[in-house]
């Protein structure tokens, strides 16, 4: 069913809501019961590890592992913005807030120029220089 507006479709489904509410509650209780939000949720996570597996391959050229180091801890790992201004591009493309997915967001966009793979130690270290906030007696190594 189409709707000319949001505002009508929301006022449809809060009517319907009200009108079926002991049903509703009854179907989601079964649901519930039969293990439906576990299942939901383990297909969700296995989902969106292949989604950020398929990414990350595309950025790392085959092999996923950080751009700088070389780590390769699946966890560990990230999309970067090549050039900075990720937040910038995230508040010109979603809002002020987004709470999206990046690699559901750079598949759909055919992997677009301009992002590389970072582990988050590495990520931090280079927004650390960008700022001017790194103490590079710090940045050696501890002998």
């Amino acid at each position: 069913m189409a709707y000319s507006t949001i505002e009508k479709r929301r006022e449809y489904q809060n009517n319907y809501y009200r009108q079926n509410r002991e049903k509703l509650l009854a179907q989601r209780a079964e649901r519930l019961k039969r293990g439906y939000r576990a299942s939901f949720t383990e297909y969700h996570r296995k989902y969106k590890r292949k989604i950020k597996k398929e990414v990350l391959s595309y950025y790392s050229n085959g092999i996923i592992a950080c751009a700088i180091c070389g780590e390769k801890n699946l966890y560990c790992l990230t999309i970067d913005h090549i050039n900075g201004g990720g937040n910038k591009h995230r508040r010109e493309e979603f809002g002020k807030v987004w709470g999206g997915n990046i690699y559901g967001y750079l598949r759909s966009r055919n992997y677009p120029l301009g992002y590389q793979v970072l582990c988050m130690n590495c990520q931090f270290v280079k927004w650390a220089i960008q700022r001017g906030d790194v103490d590079w007696d710090l940045m050696k190594d501890i002998e």
